[in-house]
């Protein structure tokens, strides 16, 4: 009997082995296996990407006579390893399926052609191959067994056909001692023979494993740009239509609103987070819920569902889409406290707990208790929250940031990530979870498409390299996609804080090439950068508890820097949506971090270097062998400088730089293929 394949350590893997692996459509996976099996034996690999519930419902009796299934080879990388770049095409959940098995005819085949080498007879394994054969045609599931040749796949019965017509044709010739032995055996290779040929002996002896599973999503889920913008600031929904083309203009695809819901009265805030709120006090965004409704109503002061409709119309025409914020919390004037004080926290004092973060506040907000013991309570909270998605996308919207996903449930969010994946699933989910990195990565598992990262905290050469392959491990870019920002209306950097124009340059760069998608908080462009106090990472005057005015009629001081960035991001989507495809290129200079960026398939790659001091130039030699290495190359590299227009030839395994922070803080290098 011949020797089974055992398939084993299969790469990628989420970071816990649970939940899906991260895909979007038309975009690479490359995936690794260890088929281990007698060495000897020559094996036959074939590898398909296919809808979830069908994969788990195939067997190899019937693998060969599915339409739906077409499998590509696998490319063998030695040692038993065997690599295959799959691109899915439609969104939804995926499994992929591996079949292999012995090949004896191969193996005849090898032993005949070494007898054949020493001189020695080899009539008795022609006569073996003929037999095996014969046998294969009395095997109806042998007969529509896949090829890996898409030309001959689609259609089962054209393939047992084909099969049938050619083995009687071999077998006739291999038995036809008239014929040349020499010329019998080659015969078995012949182009137009070969693929029917090669077949397991027993579909038994063949191996079958379904797994890795996939959520594939649309390409936005692996790469945006976003800008994040507060409308009570630009006059409300119809002057955010006003401000659309020029965020367009700026090269962002993705417009992220905070809260535009009614904000309740009750405990308000006042400026700067203050207690007592004066009688012209906005209120946060966040503390939603008023006589005029919940999460399914728009605060009054910003317009009404015809502006907001507008809006979505006009930013689709310009190639925009409005991303909104789940908060799911709620002010004390929310209709939920008093339709549902079961979905709160009761005190032992018989009140409804507000939502702290010593030593931070929040009166004027509740925050839901989704771990109530009480399963009928957890239903109906969980449908409602379900149906404020389902209102938003009826409204046109599909992508929705989430407020602190991590302080909930996660069967909760396995739920809800679930149920829109299968009946929505163009809809995208950016979780802004600044929690720790493991659970982080659960709810990239559980069905999350971005995340928020602590881009914003990694300041150092050491600490970007490091945050940079921590995020490119193959289990980690299998499960979490990262969305950088430089700011938020939550977080003033320390860089940007107490530093110039070019430390904002400097910072929207690395935003923009580390991560698969980037945003930045309106004001950035402007430089904004004055804390509320010193050892302060809020904003003074911050737009979350009051309106803020901006001259958005000219021109801002980032807005040629950021359109430059959006404009070779776009050039470059494959590397950049590849999370996995980053490698340090080694600088002798601490002041000077440089890597390369690169797709699954290798067709896309560029160079990045940037210098970390914003105040004086540096200069410095960065290590080419990392991209040698990887392209398997000896040859002269050829860059362009996307920001200067320079060209730069570098033929040694070393390559001078030297960048002017008063110029460019970084050079993004094109490289010629």
């Amino acid at each position: 009997m011949l020797a089974p394949i055992f398939i084993h350590q299969i790469s990628p893997v989420t970071v816990n082995r649970r939940g899906y692996i991260k895909a979007t459509q038309g975009s690479g996976v490359n995936f690794d296996f260890d088929l281990v099996g007698e060495p000897k034996l020559p094996r036959r690999t074939l590898f398909s990407l296919v809808a979830k519930d069908l994969a788990e419902s195939i067997s190899l009796f019937d693998i060969g006579a599915t339409p739906e299934i077409s499998f590509t080879k696998l490319k063998e990388l030695g040692n038993d390893r065997y690599s295959i770049c799959a691109t899915p095409s439609e969104c939804g959940f995926l499994s992929g399926v591996v079949i292999a098995w012995t090949d004896e005819v191969d193996r005849l085949c090898d032993l005949a052609r070494r007898k054949r080498a020493i001189g020695d007879s080899y009539d008795l394994e022609l006569a073996d191959i003929a037999w095996l054969l014969d046998r294969q045609l009395d095997n109806q599931e042998l007969l529509v067994w896949p090829t890996g040749l898409d030309q001959i796949d689609s259609d089962p019965k054209f393939l047992v056909e084909q099969r049938t017509l050619q083995s009687r044709y071999l077998i006739s010739n291999l038995m036809n001692l008239e014929i040349d032995a020499s010329l019998r055996l080659d015969l078995v290779d012949f182009e137009a023979i070969a693929p029917y040929v090669h077949m397991p002996s027993r579909i038994e002896l063949a191996t079958l494993y379904v797994g890795p599973s996939l959520r594939c999503e649309r390409p936005k889920a692996g790469f945006s740009n976003w800008y994040e913008l507060f409308p009570r600031s630009v006059g409300g929904l119809s002057g955010v239509v006003d401000l659309l083309p020029r965020i367009a203009k700026l090269g962002f695809d993705t417009l992220y609103l905070p809260p535009i819901h009614p904000i309740g009265v009750t405990n308000r805030k006042g400026k700067n987070n203050t207690l007592v709120a004066e009688i012209d006090d906005v209120g946060s965004p966040w503390a939603i819920g008023y006589h005029e409704g919940g999460h399914s109503a728009i605060e009054p002061s910003l317009g009404d569902f015809g502006d907001f409709e507008k809006l979505i119309t006009v930013a689709r025409e310009l190639g925009i889409e409005v991303a909104l914020d789940i908060a799911l919390q709620a002010s004390p004037d929310h209709p939920w406290v008093k339709e549902h004080p079961e979905w709160f926290s009761i005190r032992s004092n018989n009140e409804i707990a507000y939502a702290e973060n010593p030593p931070k506040k929040y009166q004027d907000i509740y925050p839901i208790n989704f771990f109530s013991f009480d399963a009928n309570h957890a239903i109906e909270l969980w449908s409602e929250v379900y149906s404020i998605f389902e209102f938003w996308i009826s409204k046109g919207v599909h992508i929705f940031r989430v407020d602190n996903p991590h302080t909930k449930p996660l069967p909760f969010w396995e739920y809800i990530c679930d149920r829109l994946m299968c009946e929505h699933p163009e809809v995208i989910l950016l979780a802004e979870a600044f929690t720790m990195p493991k659970l982080m990565y659960r709810l990239g598992e559980i069905g999350y498409s971005q995340s928020y990262t602590y881009f914003t905290w990694r300041i150092t050469k050491d600490e970007l390299i490091s945050y940079g392959n921590e995020l490119a491990a193959s289990d980690v870019a299998a499960t979490l996609r990262s969305n950088f920002w430089p700011n938020t209306p939550d977080i003033l950097g320390d860089v940007v804080r107490f530093g110039n124009r070019a430390a904002f340059r400097l910072r929207a760069t690395l935003a923009a090439m580390m991560g698969t998608s980037w945003g930045i908080y309106s004001g950035y462009e402007f430089c904004e950068n004055t804390p509320f106090s010193i050892e302060s990472e809020e904003y003074l005057d911050s737009e979350k508890y009051q309106i803020r005015r901006r001259d958005y009629q000219h021109e801002a001081v980032l807005d040629f820097d950021i359109t430059n960035l959006n404009i070779f991001r776009r050039r470059h989507f494959m590397a950049l949506s590849n999370q996995a495809g980053f490698r340090e290129l080694p600088c002798d200079n601490g002041s000077i971090v440089s890597f390369l960026r690169y797709d699954a398939e290798l067709k896309d790659l560029f160079i990045v270097v940037c210098n970390l001091d914003t105040h004086s130039p540096s200069e410095g030699q960065i290590e080419l062998w990392p991209i040698r290495q990887l392209l398997g190359i000896s040859k002269e590299i050829v860059t362009h400088d996307h920001l200067s227009g320079e060209t730069y030839s570098w033929s040694g395994d070393r390559a001078f730089v030297r960048l002017d922070p008063m110029a460019n803080v970084a050079h993004l290098l094109d490289i010629e293929m």
